[in-house]
């Protein structure tokens, strides 16, 4: 059955877009809003079907800076004579509109069959508002402008619609305005002369008398069979638009099909078995629902640049005043993260999530990160590595969520990835900085079987496990002296998120050394006296923080003494590493990849 008209892109040039528009869409960064769309349709006068759907559309912006709507559809229902089918919207890919000068109205990929019309129909209601229509002509009520020749629009979507052509005269007309809205009226009727290349000769005779067909459709019938359907379409739209910013605020659409049903058809479209008339009556409304708060903005930082902060020869002892600054140089990095963090974790706001993959795709589309200060600031990318992990969480809560990461995204961090395990490989420092980068790594080769990341992320892991002493100590470590039983913890923290990723790629658990070190943590907080004299000093106390990522990620690991002597951490949000770890944990414990045997 016909899925809906479906205008393919209009040639920007066409409409030159005057330097004072009276309808002009103007756009607000991060602003969010939601859009329902209801189908109605009969076929041959007798109701066939009701189709609900619902899109969050959020403003992002292009590399040139041109503003788009980004289209997520959230649901989308039919009901039939016979059952009520929901539609499989998470398998629709996020993709872009504009009525923006420099703006388009692409068709996206129709790879969902289900979700053809409902995608094609609201692109056609905002092809009937858009500049490239001519919109922009319209000043006074009763004024008009047609396009100079006819659109011919593509619909098929190679599965249930195998060819899809329609040829399109498009006139619009100022109808009404008041002080707050216009009303555009925009007709869709078939041209005065034959369009398309028909499908078969016979196409050239006119189903509707003196009428040129506009329409034409194949579909598969099974058994090498199809069915062919051609003949008249033509379609009204009246549009109600917002002054203040051109945004839709609702519309109308009746779109009628006169049509010749030819049914199985051989290849070339001959020998059919039956040819039936057929009349398709649809009607459509969308309103623009009550809509969410719009987006926070996060500004892109493309480097880090960070002050040294360590006052002692060990690297051990931080400054504070130095800490302070460096908190203050990455707040807007803390912000952009803990924002996506929250809307991931609470996981039943979809707006908040939708604003938090726009953030986050935003950063990748500029390349945040992945550059350097005019001069290399050495403290700057080891923070990057450090807040890597949580990148990549993050990513892979994404497509937990049913996001599939696009090609820009994953560019970036590959990127961010190369950069982190090329450092670590030339730097000499092999303490817990050295672990976080292998589980960073192992989290990239979650994310998309990265071979770099996965063979950087195993090379890591015998290293650090072979660091790890019987007494479950590190050398490495125990030279901080009041400082050994926190970066023990630190390393501890790496070792385990390393081992959680690690199993979800497939590898069998090796929790021998890591139950060491384990062990000892847990002793040293019940008597932290055997530790203070191995490293020559009291040791000091760790706060709540350190046992953020031990409690989410540490299950079946920690011994009693870890809950009799450790600090019973409430808040396990853990800023940078993905959120609260937790549902970190659960994300990846979620995930099923082919076993490490392979590896």
């Amino acid at each position: 059955m016909r899925k809906c008209l479906s205008l393919i892109l209009f040639l920007a040039a066409v409409c030159p877009v005057a330097a004072q528009d009276r309808i002009a869409r103007t756009y607000k960064k991060g602003d969010a809003y939601r859009y329902k769309l209801t189908c109605t349709s009969w076929q041959n006068k007798n109701w066939t079907s009701t189709t609900v759907s619902i899109c969050l559309l959020t403003v992002v912006y292009d590399s040139l800076g041109t503003p788009y709507d980004e289209v997520r559809w959230e649901s989308s229902v039919s009901t039939t004579q016979k059952d009520t089918v929901t539609h499989a919207v998470d398998r629709v890919q996020p993709y872009r509109i504009s009525l923006a000068p420099g703006g388009s109205i692409p068709l996206p990929p129709l790879t969902v069959p289900d979700m053809t019309e409902p995608i094609t129909d609201f692109n056609t209601f905002f092809v009937a508002i858009s500049p490239q229509a001519g919109v922009n002509h319209l000043s006074r009520v009763g004024d008009s402008f047609a396009m100079p020749s006819p659109v011919i629009g593509r619909f098929g979507n190679g599965v249930n619609i195998l060819k899809g052509e329609d040829c399109i005269q498009t006139t619009l007309y100022l109808s009404g305005s008041d002080k707050d809205k216009n009303s555009v009226l925009a007709t869709f009727m078939p041209p005065a002369k034959p369009g398309l290349t028909y499908f078969t000769s016979d196409m050239n005779t006119p189903v509707v008398k003196d009428t040129p067909n506009n329409f034409q459709m194949v579909m598969p019938a099974g058994g090498g069979k199809f069915h062919l359907q051609y003949g008249r379409e033509y379609f009204v739209i009246q549009s109600v638009i917002r002054k203040t910013d051109g945004k839709l605020l609702g519309g109308d659409m009746y779109n009628a099909l006169t049509l010749s049903l030819h049914v199985n058809c051989d290849s070339a479209y001959q020998h059919c078995q039956a040819t039936l008339p057929m009349a398709i009556e649809r009607k459509l409304t969308v309103e623009l629902l009550q809509a969410p708060q719009a987006c926070p903005v996060f500004t892109p930082m493309m480097y880090l640049s960070q002050a040294p902060i360590y006052s002692d020869a060990r690297s051990s002892i931080p400054d504070t005043a130095a800490e302070r600054k460096n908190r203050e140089e990455m707040a807007d990095l803390g912000h952009f993260l803990t924002s996506i963090e929250k809307a991931l974790d609470g996981q039943s706001d979809t707006a908040a999530i939708t604003c938090a993959w726009s953030a986050f795709q935003s950063w990748a589309d500029a390349g945040a990160l992945t550059q350097q200060p005019q001069h290399y600031n050495l403290q700057g990318t080891v923070a990057v590595g450090e807040n890597l992990i949580g990148i990549n969480m993050l990513a892979l809560k994404f497509k937990a969520q049913g996001y599939t990461l696009p090609g820009g995204v994953l560019r970036w961090l590959h990127t961010l990835n190369d950069q982190n395990m090329d450092y670590y490989q030339r730097a000499t420092n092999r303490g817990n900085l050295y672990v976080w980068s292998g589980a960073a790594a192992a989290l990239m080769a979650l994310i998309d079987r990265y071979p770099k990341a996965l063979q950087y992320q195993d090379l890591v892991w015998r290293d650090a496990m072979s660091k790890i002493k019987d007494d479950g100590t590190i050398d490495g470590e125990m030279v901080r002296e009041q400082r050994a039983l926190i970066y023990h913890l630190f390393s501890f923290s790496a070792t385990l998120i390393l081992r959680s990723a690690r199993e979800a790629l497939g590898y069998a658990p090796e929790d021998t050394r890591v139950r060491l070190l384990a062990d000892m943590i847990g002793k040293t907080l019940c008597d932290p006296g055997t530790m203070a004299i191995t490293a020559k000093a009291t040791q000091e106390t760790p706060g709540d923080w350190a046992y953020r990522v031990p409690i989410g990620f540490g299950q079946g690991l920690l011994s009693q003494d870890w809950t009799r002597c450790g600090i019973a951490a409430k808040n396990l949000v853990d800023p940078g590493t993905g959120g609260d770890t937790r549902r970190s944990a659960a994300t990846l414990q979620a995930i099923h990849t082919p076993s490490g045997s392979s590896h």
